[in-house]
C-alpha cells in the first residue's frame, strides 16, 4: 500500500486536507487550505519528508509535535513564532519563514531551540533559513545562538538600513555560515570588514551593497580572484584589501575591471601569488582603472605583464619582497623596463636616503634596497669614516693657518706703534736711566 493510501481510511489525517506528493523526498502541500490549526499528523511516518503550510489562517507558528523525520518547512503569511516551536523538529535542515510580518520583535533567545539534555537545549540541525520578505531591522543578538550547523541564510528584502550592533553580533554567532544574503536590504553600508573567515570566493551577495567604499576580506581562502567577482554595482568603492591568503594565486582577466573608482588595492602578503592577468584591470570595453595606490608586498610574482595595471595613474606602488625576495632586491632601468615592464618614472618612497630620487635615473648604478635587517655595510662606512677624518685634517690645517695669521699681524703692529723714552730722575733722586714702553 502506498504511503498516501494508508491515510486514506483517517478523516483526520493530513492527506484527507493536503496535497500528498508521492516524490522524493516525500511532501505534504497544504498550501492554501484554510487550516485553523495543525491537524494530527503523522507522527511516524518512517522516511524523510517536506511539509509546505503557506497561505493558511493559521496567525502563529506554535510548537510543533514530535516530527522526527521532517527534513524541510515551509510556513508562511504568519505574524508571530512562538518560543521552542522547533523544538521537536530534530531532523530538520531546511526552514522556510519568508513572507511573513516578522520583525525583530518576533524572535527571542529561544526561537530555534532544539531538544533539551541536562535542562540545556541542544542545537537543531538546521542548515538553510529563509527569512527574505519580511519587515525586519534588526536582528536580536542571540537569536541564532542555537544554530550551529547554519550554512544559509537569507535576509534579502528586509528593512535593514544598516547593520546595528545586535545584527552584528548575531550574525557573527554563525560560525558554519557559507552564503549571506542581504540583497535588496536598503543597506547603506560605507564600510565592510569580513577578513578572518572561510569564504573560498568573494560572496555574490557584496554586490548588492552599492553604497559600499571600503572591503576588506583579508584572510580568507580565496584561490583565484575570478572575472565578475565584483559587479558594476559597487561604483562606489574605492578601496579593497585582499591580504594575507595562503591559497590565492590567480587574479583572472576582468577581476577588478568593474571597479570604475577603485584609488587603492592591497594584494599584500599573499604568499602563493603567481600570476595576474593583463588585462585584470581592465573591463569590457578594455576601459583601464585610475589605480593610485598598489601593494603587491611579498608575494611569487615574477614579472607584471605591461598592461596589467594602469600605470600612469599610480602615485604609490609597493614591490617589497616582490616574488619572495627576503634578503635585497637589486633594481636597475633595465630590470624595471625589462624584467617587470615598468617603463615610466617612478619615485623612491624609501629607503630614506634615496627619497625621491627617479626610479628611471638609476641607470647610472645600481641601487640596494634592503628589505628587512639592516646589515652593515664596511665599505659604505669605511668612505664615511675616511671622508670625516679628511674633513677633520683641514679643519685643523686651516684653523692653524688662520691662528698664525692672527698672531702674526698683532705682532707686526705692537712693533710698529711702540716707542722707547729715557729720561733721568730730577735731584735727590736715582740717577739710574729708566727705560719705559710709552703706548699711544
Amino acid at each position: 500500500m502506498s504511503l498516501a493510501s494508508s491515510y486514506k481510511h483517517n478523516k483526520t489525517s493530513l492527506c484527507s486536507r493536503c496535497a500528498c506528493l508521492t516524490l522524493k523526498p516525500f511532501t505534504a502541500d497544504c498550501n492554501d487550505s484554510d487550516l485553523k490549526e495543525i491537524p494530527e499528523i503523522w507522527k511516524d511516518l518512517n522516511v524523510p519528508w517536506r511539509l509546505s503550510l503557506n497561505g493558511n489562517s493559521l496567525e502563529e507558528i506554535t510548537v510543533f509535535p514530535p516530527l522526527n523525520n521532517l527534513t524541510a518547512l515551509s510556513f508562511r503569511y504568519k505574524f508571530y513564532i512562538a518560543d521552542n516551536a522547533f523544538l521537536n523538529l530534530t531532523r530538520l535542515v531546511s526552514l522556510d519563514l519568508s513572507h511573513n510580518n516578522l520583525t525583530a520583535e518576533s524572535f527571542h533567545s529561544d526561537t530555534f531551540n532544539g531538544p533539551y539534555a541536562d535542562k540545556m537545549p541542544n542545537p537543531i540541525p538546521l542548515e538553510e533559513l529563509d527569512l527574505s520578505f519580511n519587515q525586519i531591522k534588526r536582528l536580536p543578538k542571540d537569536v541564532f545562538h542555537h544554530l550551529k550547523n547554519l550554512k544559509y541564510l537569507k535576509l534579502s528584502h528586509n528593512d535593514f538600513m544598516d547593520l546595528s550592533t545586535t545584527t552584528a553580533q548575531a550574525l557573527s554567532e554563525i560560525q558554519t555560515l557559507e552564503k549571506l544574503d542581504l540583497s535588496y536590504t536598503k543597506l547603506l553600508l560605507s564600510e565592510l570588514d569580513l577578513s578572518g573567515n572561510s569564504f573560498p570566493s568573494v560572496p555574490s551577495e557584496i554586490n548588492y551593497a552599492h553604497s559600499l567604499e571600503i572591503l576588506r576580506m583579508d584572510n580568507n581562502i580565496f584561490g583565484t580572484i575570478y572575472e565578475n567577482s565584483f559587479h558594476k554595482t559597487l561604483e562606489k568603492l574605492h578601496t579593497l584589501s585582499l591580504t594575507n591568503s595562503e591559497t590565492l594565486f590567480r587574479v583572472e582577466n576582468g577581476a577588478f575591471g568593474n571597479l570604475s573608482s577603485l584609488q587603492t588595492l592591497w594584494l599584500s602578503d599573499n604568499i602563493q601569488l603567481t600570476t595576474i592577468y593583463p588585462r585584470a584591470f581592465m573591463n569590457h570595453e578594455n576601459r583601464t582603472l585610475h589605480l593610485k595606490e598598489l601593494h603587491l608586498e611579498n608575494n611569487k610574482l615574477e614579472r607584471l605583464p605591461e598592461s596589467a595595471l594602469p600605470w600612469k595613474d599610480i602615485s604609490s606602488l609597493n614591490l617589497a619582497d616582490f616574488g619572495n625576495r627576503k634578503k635585497k632586491i637589486i633594481i636597475t632601468e633595465n630590470e624595471l623596463i625589462g624584467r617587470y615592464h615598468i617603463s615610466f618614472i617612478f619615485a623612491c618612497a624609501a629607503p630614506e636616503e634615496l627619497m625621491g630620487y627617479r626610479v628611471i635615473d638609476m641607470k647610472v648604478q645600481k641601487h640596494e634596497f634592503v628589505c628587512e635587517e639592516q646589515t652593515f655595510n664596511a665599505k659604505k662606512y669605511g668612505y664615511v669614516v675616511v671622508a670625516t677624518i679628511v674633513v677633520g685634517i683641514l679643519l685643523l690645517v686651516t684653523g692653524t693657518i688662520i691662528f698664525s695669521y692672527v698672531l702674526f699681524r698683532r705682532t707686526k703692529v705692537h712693533d710698529w706703534i711702540g716707542n722707547n723714552v729715557k729720561y733721568r730722575r730730577t735731584l735727590n733722586e736715582d740717577e739710574d736711566v729708566i727705560t719705559s714702553n710709552i703706548h699711544y
